[in-house]
């Protein structure tokens, strides 16, 4: 079995990816310049127990944060309100396990993205 370890992980992240990508073709904008978002920084990356995001904005708006695991299931979302400059987000987020997880993030009441990044909680 340990063996195959190493095939399995890699098949499993593939897989993971191809359906991540599947998703993101679902959505008309995945350029955060384009969505009115600039100097995107998530961080600390790989974080313990609380994730940042800063950004600046062109104007004010609702956005959902949502994060998902690596096969694709969603572990925790959460509503935010962004201001037109520049904003910070503090996520508080212990009730997560160790591992890898996407953050995305779309204006509410619509499908356009505004990014994905990949996240690892250590």
């Amino acid at each position: 079995m340990r063996k195959f370890l190493p095939i399995i992980i890699s098949l499993f992240f593939m897989l993971s990816t191809v359906q991540l990508k599947a998703t993101q073709n679902n959505y008309s904008n995945i350029n955060p310049d384009s969505a009115g978002i600039a100097n995107l920084k998530v961080y600390p990356n790989p974080f313990v127990n609380e994730l940042n995001l800063s950004f600046n904005s062109e104007s004010g708006y609702k956005i959902n944060v949502v994060i998902y695991n690596m096969i694709g299931k969603k572990v925790w979302e959460k509503e935010e309100t962004v201001l037109a400059g520049s904003n910070t987000l503090a996520f508080e987020l212990t009730e997560l396990g160790k591992g890898i997880y996407y953050l995305k993030g779309t204006r509410k009441g619509t499908d356009n993205l505004y990014f994905i990044e990949k996240i690892v909680k250590k």
